[in-house]
């Protein structure tokens, strides 16, 4: 598999290929978590997860 078969992939999956490294990340939800590519100063192309952040409410005193 080649360079560009998993860019495409990536891309065909909803997933950005920055053009650099301080490119914003473009989140993917998928099943619960957050998903986004990145890359670095040689060019090397990082998948990452994170678990999606729980809302936080914080709890009022009724009137």
């Amino acid at each position: 598999m080649d360079e560009a078969d998993i860019k495409g992939a990536l891309v065909e999956c909803g997933m950005q290929i920055p053009a650099d490294e301080n490119a914003k990340p473009v989140y993917v939800e998928y099943d619960g978590d957050l998903y986004w590519v990145n890359i670095n100063r040689r060019g090397e192309i990082w998948i990452n997860v994170r678990e999606k952040p729980q809302p936080v409410f914080r709890v009022v005193q009724g009137r």
